[in-house]
């Protein structure tokens, strides 16, 4: 024997490839999913939760061509509405918007009566929260201003109208900003409002100083004269200790009056606390919010 001839001892197998097996499950898995989809869909439909989440976020969007996107932060706020969500005004109806709900809405003559509850405590004078009324064929005839703090109480807030309204009123609820206001040039503006009467002064459309009157007159009950009485007074007292800003509360024939001056380089209205009137506003505001503001809470303005 050949001492450096080779010897063969054994032959090692081969090694298979898994490769043909993995392109057959995710094959498989791809075909599941496809046939599956609409079971999966229409269990998420009525099921949210994380899973629900999870398939419009990464799968869903792949394979619906029904989609729906959350825009309910967003606004379209042209004259004419088509949503679906616009509903006949009667006594149930519902009108829903974020966290804000109106009910028992009543629309009599130029007034407007109508309930609002919040999820979450919303002084509705500092956001602008809009009813939007609608005619038949859908086109927008006015809005009101919603009010008042809103929780999960209901508060009955009745408003003046600046529009008139006929027998068939549709609405819906819409959250705006000052871009949806109609732009205006004045440099005053005065509102009137239940014995009061608030005077704004601009200059380049932008608030400079308030002035507010107001005439109590209600003798009827005596107890209920001499707190509103006393409550003005210590208003007027407060605000005369702002720089500029002054008032004062006196007595007249037939009850009492309240006036105040105040000017809002110097003060704002935060600073009023308790005192606070929600158809005061701050430093530089545009003329076009306060005026469509207070005219969609019902006050008649020139």
């Amino acid at each position: 024997m050949n001492l450096k001839e080779p010897i063969v001892l054994g032959q090692l197998k081969k090694e298979k490839s898994s490769k043909p097996i993995f392109v057959l499950l995710v094959f498989a898995l791809l075909i599941g999913t496809c046939f599956g989809l609409p079971s999966i869909k229409k269990y998420l439909a009525t099921n949210e939760n994380d899973l629900t989440r999870f398939y419009h976020t990464y799968i869903g969007k792949y394979f619906d061509d029904d989609v729906v996107v959350d825009n309910s932060k967003k606004e379209d706020n042209d004259n004419n509405k088509t949503s679906s969500d616009i509903k006949l005004i009667d006594d149930k109806t519902i009108l829903v918007k974020d966290s804000i709900t109106v009910s028992d809405i009543k629309i009599n003559n130029n007034t407007i009566t109508y309930s609002v509850s919040a999820s979450i405590n919303t002084y509705l004078d500092l956001v602008k929260y809009y009813i939007e009324l609608y005619d038949e064929n859908t086109s927008l005839i006015g809005r009101v201003k919603l009010t008042g703090l809103a929780s999960s109480n209901n508060i009955t807030n009745t408003q003046n109208l600046a529009f008139n309204v006929n027998s068939s009123v549709y609405g819906k609820v819409v959250l705006l900003n000052d871009d949806d206001y109609p732009e205006v040039t004045i440099e005053r503006l005065v509102c009137k409002y239940n014995d009061n009467i608030y005077t704004y002064n601009f200059s380049d459309n932008k608030l400079r100083s308030i002035y507010h009157e107001y005439t109590f007159t209600n003798l009827d009950d005596l107890n209920v004269y001499v707190d509103s009485l006393n409550n003005s007074r210590i208003k007027s007292a407060f605000i005369n200790n702002f720089i500029n800003s002054s008032s004062a509360t006196t007595e007249i024939d037939n009850g009492y009056r309240f006036t105040a001056y105040l000017d809002l380089s110097h003060l704002k209205i935060s600073d009023l606390k308790e005192y606070i009137d929600y158809n005061y506003y701050n430093l530089d505001t545009l003329s076009k919010t306060v005026k469509y503001e207070l005219e969609s809470k019902g006050l008649d303005c020139a």
